[in-house]
């Protein structure tokens, strides 16, 4: 098996308990099922240190990035390269691990909305100690058909990396570079246009995005 295969990761790596397994499938909503979902990680840094908040608090956008290199993109281009990540995966549902402390209510329900869900329908609604939030979530990456997840900068996405190949699990996926084509980095050209735009930042954004495809083709 893959965990043989892998077995020098098992030791460094911390497998869910069968009882946080069994507990975190049942956060999952009405429907679902590990094995044929795809979790969807956002580490939202930008919320965090409420950087940007125009574009990366705006229900119309996502942002991604650490360390102040962000990079912003439409909400309907995050949602289709997801929805077809998880198709590709044979994956028949997506479900959203969201930091909701580090956005607001719109921009969750907007990101939630892009996989047929609602806020209630996330594991951060469940009323539970906050820790357990974090287990469940975490675990529901682990054990899950497919995972992914911001990985540049960050230790989070490695770890259930490594959790999963121990389980015999596909490896992660890197969503810098399944959105990659439909970015835009937060810079001061960026900045500019929007400054000089007489749309709003999310037809700035998707203008900017359509130009870049189409010098592609």
């Amino acid at each position: 098996t893959n965990a043989i295969t892998h077995g020098r990761y098992i030791s460094g790596a911390t497998v869910p308990s069968t009882f946080l397994i069994e507990a975190s499938r049942m956060m999952l909503p009405l429907g679902f099922e590990s094995g044929t979902t795809l979790i969807a990680h956002l580490r939202y840094e930008m919320g965090e240190y409420n950087r940007e908040p125009e574009l990366c608090q705006n229900p119309l956008l996502v942002c991604l990035g650490r360390n102040r290199l962000y990079e912003v993109m439409t909400m309907r281009d995050f949602g289709e390269q997801i929805r077809a990540l998880a198709s590709k995966l044979g994956c028949k549902h997506v479900f959203p691990i969201l930091p909701r402390q580090f956005m607001n209510e719109s921009l969750a329900s907007a990101i939630a909305a892009e996989f047929a869900l609602t806020t209630e329908d996330l594991v951060s609604s469940r009323k539970v100690p906050y820790l357990n939030v974090l287990l469940y979530e975490r675990t529901l990456a682990v054990i899950s058909h497919g995972f992914v997840s911001e990985t540049r900068g960050t230790t989070f996405s490695a770890t259930i990396n490594r959790e999963r190949i121990a389980l015999g699990l596909s490896s992660r996926h890197h969503l810098e570079s399944v959105v990659s084509k439909y970015t835009v980095r937060i810079d001061d050209a960026l900045r500019a246009k929007l400054s000089m735009s007489g749309a709003d930042a999310a037809t700035t954004v998707a203008d900017i995005v359509a130009a870049k495809l189409n010098r592609k083709l």
